[in-house]
């Protein structure tokens, strides 16, 4: 969660809280937890999927862009203002953020070298499973992740940049299940 209050574009963070108190949580996020920008969301649906608490932030989320990570991911730092420059500047409906993962090497997927005015059959945009990066709210705001899917993070399409990579961590104290 602090990677992201690294942008200052970032107007909220919402951080739900999957079947844990928000207490537990709170304290977890130390001093990040005290920035007014951060917003903690309780969901208890005993459902052990991710599904459920990224539908929950985006159902409370508000703006022109909403973006959506895991309690195992982060961003490096200003990474959401280039995100949105680029959205801005190429008029994008999506910003498909490289990854790379905590030892800083390239996550390939999807698999096109190219940055942009990408296609989802074309570039393949069907390997990369996770939905990281910027999306807009007017064209893709109802979208939602399937409910139940163990591992809930199925999006395809929209254009892409070759903005700064999101970090995928595994952490030990992982929040969600």
């Amino acid at each position: 969660m602090s990677s992201v209050l690294t942008s200052r574009s970032v107007r909220a963070v919402h951080v739900v809280c999957h079947n844990v108190d928000e207490a537990a949580i709170r304290r977890a996020a130390g001093a990040a937890a005290e920035d007014v920008r951060v917003r903690f969301l309780e969901l208890r649906d005993g459902v052990r999927s991710p599904a459920g608490p990224f539908n929950h932030g985006l159902d409370a989320a508000e703006g022109l862009y909403v973006a959506v990570m895991g309690s195992d991911d982060e961003v490096t730092a200003g990474a959401i203002d280039a995100w949105r420059r680029t959205a801005q500047q190429d008029a994008s409906d999506m910003v498909v953020a490289p990854l790379r993962h905590a030892g800083g090497h390239r996550v390939p997927t999807p698999p096109t070298l190219r940055r942009r005015d990408l296609r989802g059959r074309r570039d393949r945009l069907a390997y990369r499973t996770a939905p990281l990066g910027l999306i807009a709210v007017p064209r893709f705001g109802g979208l939602r992740f399937t409910p139940g899917v163990a591992t809930g993070r199925t999006w395809t399409s929209a254009p892409g940049s070759g903005s700064p990579a999101l970090a995928s961590v595994d952490t030990p104290g992982r929040t969600t299940t």
